[in-house]
This record gives structure tokens, C-alpha cells and sequence, in this order.
């Protein structure tokens, strides 16, 4: 049986120091206690960061030198206390955004520790144990890529979208129903992620959100292009290559599963749409059974939502803001529209073409 352990250190602080001198430390260290373990940094119940960690195979699950370590920083290195009040104000949208318990602002002290068995509520949270271990998987992935990003200032927004843009243009593109719009591919997500962001505003909101998306993205565009080929194509390709392959295996692995039902669309929640504010274009697909018979049917559309989630939950250690995130999600989604064709020539001239290969 499997055994697993969150460690929830809550600190308000985000800087390279934290993640150097005590967060990669501790990783390191239970990564050589064969620990597989993965690291998260969230607001709910106060700013904190959270190992979790599988100890099935470890030999050694004594934590009290990781203890002494935190005890040791905290004291050397207290972060600041923060304003309650504003803090609960501050994630309140976010909350409901993120459907949110009322535990979420139940503040815990600032600068403190706490280690606790999950394994039971993590099991809970999802449907069987192949989903906890792709979930490990994916987790551990970007842990790997990023973690030299962690804790830094946020100036490296290109390069995210740049790997996502070249991740997707490997994922299966193909059309579910033409007269319904429905289509399946490595981009779709991001425009159902931006359109269930505007319909979380109010209309005049959407509006100058949309037009201050567009007018950032016409800024940005050429000096992306100019990135995407001197740097990720040219300077960093053998490491965007190798970024792209190893997320692409854990795709397979993800369909893999999908293909012997052990996940779904849904998964690991529950089919229940009843409480889901949707905006209409996507209630005219789920409350279509037709249409939604074929988007619970299509291995891309359910594996690589599994995919760009666990992204999403990296960002915080990113320092990427939600506000970042959702334009991340309309810039991949134009550039998608309006460049595709010339990045996926370029991409077949770089050799990083392998949807072909690995799906065949």
C-alpha cells in the first residue's frame, strides 16, 4: 500500500533564497531518501509551500533533520506577517474562480511547519491509484525543467509560451464536428481557458480585457518570433527538444490510461455539470449529449487537459499572476490562428516534429 505525507511550510516569502538555500535543499534531500516528491506554492490557508511526498519506497522516513532545517531558516529568516483582511480580500475572486472551501481563509501563523499524513484524503481526491501516480508524474516533470525558474522575477513569460506553443503543435489536431466548431488539438484548451475567464467578468470588464490582450499580443508578436527562433529554435534547442519529448512520453502514458478507461474528461472529479457556471459556448457542447459524447471519446482533449493542469499549478512558483496566465492562454491561442503554418514548417526544419512518429 502507498503512503504519502504532505510537509506545508507557511511563509510569506518568495525569493530565490528560499527556494536555494531551503526548498530545493529538502527536495534534494528526499529525493535521496528515494522519496518521490513534488513541490506546490498556494494562498490557501495563508501563503505557504507544500511538499507532497510519496514514501512507499523510501528506506528512511525520518524527517527530523528536514525539521531542524526549517526551524533553523524560519528563525534566521523570518518573513513578514501580512494584513488578514486584505489578504482574504485579495482571493476572494480567486476563490470562487477555483471553487474554493470556506478553510481556504482560515489563516494559519505565519512562519510555521506542519508535516501530516494524506494518504487517505489524497486518495480520495482522486479515482484510482494510476491517476495519483500520473499526477506524481507530470508534477515531478516540471519540478525538473522549472526549478531553476523558481523564485525568480517573472521575465521569463516568452519562454513559457514558447514551449507550449511548440508542446501543442505536437499534439493531434483534428475536427470533432465542423458545424459545432468542435475541434481537438494542442490549443483549444487555451481558448476555453480564456473564454471561462471573460465570462467571469462583467461585460464592460470583458471588453477591456480583450482589447488590452489584443493590443499587448500586436506588441509582443514579432519580438516572440524573434525569441522562439534565436533562442528556444537556435541557443536552447537541444533543451526544448528534450523538454518536448519527455512531456509528449507522459502524454502517450496519459492515453495509455485513458484508452483502459482508468480516466476520463471529468477526472478525478465527478460527471456533475449542474453547479458549473459555463459560458455559452461551452454549455452548447456539455449540455449537447451528442457533442459531448465526443469530447469524453477523444484521448486528446481529455489527456492533455491532465497536461496543461498540472502546469497551471506550477505557476505561482513561477511567479506567472492569474492576469499573466489568461494572457498566456489568448496569445497561444492568436498565435495558433494567424502563425501556425510558418511555425509548423519551422518546427518540421528543426526536426522537432514528432506527433507523426510517436502516435503512428
Amino acid at each position: 500500500m502507498r503512503k504519502y505525507y504532505e510537509l506545508k511550510i507557511w511563509v510569506n516569502d518568495y525569493s530565490r533564497k528560499i527556494f536555494e538555500d531551503l526548498l530545493l535543499v529538502i527536495r534534494k534531500r528526499l529525493l535521496l531518501n528515494s522519496c518521490r516528491t513534488f513541490l506546490r506554492h498556494g494562498w490557501q490557508e495563508g501563503y505557504h509551500y507544500s511538499f507532497i511526498i510519496d514514501v512507499s519506497n523510501s528506506t528512511d522516513t525520518d524527517v527530523s533533520e528536514i525539521e531542524k532545517m526549517i526551524i533553523n531558516y524560519l528563525l534566521q529568516y523570518p518573513s513578514d506577517n501580512y494584513d488578514h483582511d486584505q489578504f482574504r480580500e485579495r482571493y476572494k475572486i480567486i476563490s470562487r474562480l477555483e471553487d474554493q472551501f470556506p478553510d481556504a481563509f482560515d489563516i494559519k501563523e505565519n512562519n510555521s511547519f506542519q508535516f501530516r499524513d494524506i494518504t487517505k484524503s489524497l486518495q480520495y481526491s482522486f479515482e484510482n491509484e494510476d491517476q495519483v501516480d500520473i499526477y506524481f508524474q507530470l508534477h515531478v516533470h516540471f519540478d525538473h525543467w522549472f526549478q531553476d525558474f523558481y523564485g525568480k522575477a517573472n521575465d521569463n513569460l516568452f519562454f513559457f509560451i514558447g514551449i507550449l506553443l511548440l508542446l501543442g503543435s505536437n499534439i493531434p489536431d483534428r475536427t470533432l464536428h465542423e458545424a459545432a466548431r468542435l475541434y481537438s488539438n494542442g490549443f483549444i484548451s487555451h481558448l476555453s481557458h480564456f473564454i471561462g475567464f471573460l465570462h467571469s467578468l462583467n461585460t464592460d470588464s470583458q471588453d477591456k480585457v480583450e482589447a488590452a490582450f489584443n493590443n499587448h499580443y500586436l506588441q509582443d508578436r514579432d519580438q516572440f518570433k524573434e525569441y522562439l527562433i534565436t533562442s528556444l529554435l537556435s541557443d536552447q534547442l537541444a533543451e526544448t527538444k528534450h523538454f518536448v519529448c519527455d512531456s509528449l512520453t507522459l502524454f502517450e502514458h496519459l492515453k495509455g490510461l485513458f484508452n483502459k478507461g482508468m480516466l476520463t474528461y471529468f477526472s478525478p472529479r465527478k460527471r456533475d455539470l449542474k453547479d458549473i457556471a459555463m459560458h455559452p459556448s461551452h454549455m452548447a457542447v456539455f449540455q449537447n449529449p451528442v457533442m459531448m459524447d465526443l469530447v469524453e471519446k477523444d484521448s486528446t482533449l481529455v489527456c492533455y487537459k491532465w497536461v496543461l493542469s498540472t502546469f497551471y499549478e506550477k505557476l505561482p512558483l513561477l511567479n506567472i499572476s492569474p492576469k499573466q496566465k489568461f494572457y498566456m492562454n489568448f496569445f497561444i491561442y492568436q498565435f495558433y490562428q494567424n502563425e501556425f503554418s510558418d511555425l509548423k514548417s519551422l518546427l518540421r526544419e528543426k526536426a522537432m516534429i514528432y506527433e507523426e512518429e510517436i502516435t503512428s
